[in-house]
């Protein structure tokens, strides 16, 4: 009796590793153009907000496009590396623009800039490129 006490106490003591699980929000699979169009619709609907918006500018980047950004560069770096590195370094821009307060003011043309670069990398994909033109 006291071994198995002393196995159960063993399993229970924090040392074995925790299964990996994937986030709950997250998609499996390959990112799919509405994923894209998705990710994209978010940073157009921040370009909208003001500069003195920052709490709900950084609400919508980071519930709306954040992880979609992480998706479409993890799925193009296999075809296209350089496409991928430069769409993690325009989120990286946006992401130090939104620690500003009020966000810098070259915080809209950033913004642009990383709808350009995910543009770019569902055409590799293969997909239509999003924009906020409408």
């Amino acid at each position: 009796m006291l071994a198995v006490l002393a196995l159960v106490a063993a399993g229970c003591n924090g040392d074995a590793e925790p299964e990996p699980t994937t986030p709950p929000s997250q998609t499996i699979g390959p990112v799919s153009q509405a994923e894209a169009d998705a990710t994209v619709e978010g940073l157009c609907e921040m370009i909208g907000l003001g500069r003195g918006e920052r709490d709900a500018v950084n609400a919508i980047f980071y519930d709306e496009s954040h992880a979609g950004i992480h998706r479409i560069a993890a799925d193009v770096e296999t075809d296209d590396r350089a496409a991928a590195a430069l769409l993690l370094e325009r989120k990286l821009l946006v992401e130090q623009g939104l620690l500003a307060e009020p966000i810098s003011e070259s915080f809209r043309s950033d913004v642009h800039d990383l709808v350009d670069a995910i543009s770019a990398a569902v055409k590799v994909l293969g997909f239509r490129a999003p924009d906020c033109s409408g």
